[in-house]
């Protein structure tokens, strides 16, 4: 029969969380762009990157402007260019982390 050691340890990994968007806000606009700034935070405090979308529909998003990696909870400004004018646009901004070689996003419309 075998006895287990005294000193033997098993490693659990915790499962990893989405990132969550609490904070998009409207900061600027021009003729021909639109700028936000967008807040997200990470339960594992991984780094995030952000990537902002604009749709005329609601149902076909492009995408407009990425920010770097930066640390979870840092706000960031990003800028959608070359809208056209006198259109109303959707605008939604995803919070990506790479954990385990595996995207993992949470986004906020």
């Amino acid at each position: 029969m075998c006895q287990p050691k005294d000193d033997a340890k098993a490693y659990i990994p915790t499962p990893n969380t989405a990132p969550v968007v609490e904070e998009v806000n409207y900061s600027s606009k021009t003729t021909n762009s639109i700028t936000v700034t967008a807040r997200a935070v990470d339960a594992q405090n991984d780094e995030l990157t952000y990537t902002m979308y604009v749709s005329t529909d609601n149902v076909n998003w492009i995408q407009k402007a990425t920010s770097s990696s930066v640390a979870s909870g840092t706000t960031v400004t990003l800028t959608a260019n070359g809208l056209a004018q006198y259109t109303y646009y959707y605008v939604k901004v995803r919070a990506t982390e790479t954990y385990s070689r595996t995207l993992i996003w949470r986004e906020r419309t």
